[in-house]
């Protein structure tokens, strides 16, 4: 799931530096696919799930009610894109909802993933 949302984030980083053609259906359809992983997040947590080869800090389980606020915000930041998508009509108009998920994955890896 995590693997799917890092492919879904390359693909819409692509779009916003130009490097892929701009599609608002490629936009709202990565988007949506982010928002729905957010929603299932806490299930793929269970405490203790933190065994090798897994990447999860013990700060899941001490902090959980943040970790789980993250990925519903996550969500909604997704859904936001994913509704901007509708009328975008480049890349630039779908920048800001693209920086916000990103600046989400990133507090989310500083506090709740081992390495960071």
């Amino acid at each position: 799931m995590m693997k799917d949302i890092a492919s879904q984030m390359k693909a819409l980083s692509q779009m916003i530096k130009g490097e892929r053609e701009f599609d608002s259906d490629g936009v709202r359809e990565a988007a949506s696919v982010i928002a729905d992983h957010a929603r299932d997040i806490p299930m793929m947590f269970p405490e203790g799930s933190n065994e090798h080869p897994s990447e999860v800090a013990d700060a899941v389980w001490e902090r959980w009610s943040e970790f789980v606020a993250l990925g519903e915000l996550l969500g909604t930041r997704a859904d936001a894109l994913a509704e901007a998508s509708e009328s975008a009509g480049n890349a630039t108009d779908v920048r800001p909802g693209f920086t916000e998920i990103g600046k989400t994955c990133l507090s989310c890896h500083q506090d709740f993933r081992v390495g960071g």
